[in-house]
């Protein structure tokens, strides 16, 4: 078997690197950077660079498929690409340029899409019965505010799209959270279908991952 990863520069790269290289499985590792630690593992068989996906959308997509070209088994083997960071949104987009060459550890775009949206991932869990903490979703500034003056504090007011906890704020009341919606909308120039979320904080360990 063989897999291509993406984003080497990850310790998350480099972990999969690892795991799948003492399973026998030969890795091929890209990044923006030659210096990247998945990139430098003994694991690794093959590297390769490829332009800012962001920057040079189209220049990576080139350039990956080059490289899951160059490195398709002839004998049918199993070969399989695992992107590691956000360039999976860029690659799911593109799927079915990727489809007939090699096979993808990847969700839909759709289903991607559908979690990386707080306010989309909320309504799903309500939809099919998941627990989550109180979340209003608001379609306007006002439901916001009638949210807030409801809610039980501490809260947490959050950016629909966002990663790495930016775009996220602990809220000690009303007028506190109205303030940070305001703040949020403001500066990252919020409107219809973006507007921050308002959820219960939930007393509890905090796991990161």
């Amino acid at each position: 078997m063989k897999a291509i990863l993406t984003y080497g520069r990850a310790w998350s790269a480099l972990a999969a690197a690892r795991s799948l290289g003492k399973r026998g499985i030969e890795v091929v590792v890209g990044d923006e950077y030659a210096f990247a630690p998945a990139a430098l593992s003994k694991y690794a068989v093959d590297t390769f660079r490829y332009p800012n996906p962001d920057l040079d959308p189209e220049g990576f997509l080139d350039t990956l498929e080059a490289v899951v070209r160059k490195h398709r088994p002839a004998d049918g083997e199993e070969y399989v690409l695992m992107p590691v960071h956000k360039e999976a949104y860029l690659i799911a987009r593109h799927r079915a340029r990727f489809d007939p060459l090699i096979k993808m550890a990847l969700p839909t775009i759709e289903q991607i899409e559908q979690v990386h949206d707080k306010g989309t991932l909320a309504d799903y869990c309500r939809q099919q019965g998941l627990p989550i903490p109180r979340t209003t979703v608001p379609a306007n500034p006002s439901e916001f505010e009638q949210a807030a003056d409801r809610a039980t504090y501490p809260s947490f007011v959050k950016v629909r799209r966002s990663a790495a906890a930016v775009g996220v704020k602990k809220v000690g009341s009303p007028e506190e959270a109205r303030r940070v919606f305001e703040g949020f909308v403001t500066d990252l120039d919020l409107g219809p279908g973006s507007y921050p979320l308002l959820q219960e904080g939930i007393a509890g360990d905090d796991y990161c991952a």
